[in-house]
């Protein structure tokens, strides 16, 4: 296979806030069933309350091109996360993913993901 990956960070250090465009595209040849995917995302990244909460929030779009051509599945997968940092020590992150995977005369599916993690550095 082959894969393309490409990217650009606006960073606006004043405001403690990131702004990424991105694209991806891979190309699958496996003997007689060649597959193309592809397609952009777009991540803001934002610093609050002192740099001691982290909140990102992203989208992303991909379709894929089957060998002949004509439009296979396409996948819309929205992220949003928060990670709050309490006394340099403790960490909570936050995580949800809402995935919508569809394809011509297929039912679409739905998938939803939350989670909740905590971390302590020695």
């Amino acid at each position: 296979f082959y894969n393309f990956a490409g990217s650009y960070t606006f960073t606006n250090v004043p405001k403690a806030m990131n702004i990424t465009g991105a694209f991806n595209a891979t190309y699958n040849a496996i003997g007689k069933y060649d597959m193309l995917t592809f397609g952009p995302t777009v991540a803001v990244t934002k610093q609050l309350l002192d740099k001691k909460l982290r909140t990102n929030a992203s989208i992303s779009y991909n379709t894929t091109l089957p060998n002949d051509v004509t439009p296979g599945q396409q996948v819309i997968c929205g992220r949003i996360n928060g990670a709050y940092v309490y006394r340099k020590k403790h960490t909570i992150n936050l995580g949800f993913v809402g995935m919508n995977r569809s394809a011509p005369g297929k039912t679409a599916l739905y998938d939803y993901t939350a989670t909740v993690t905590y971390n302590y550095n020695f």
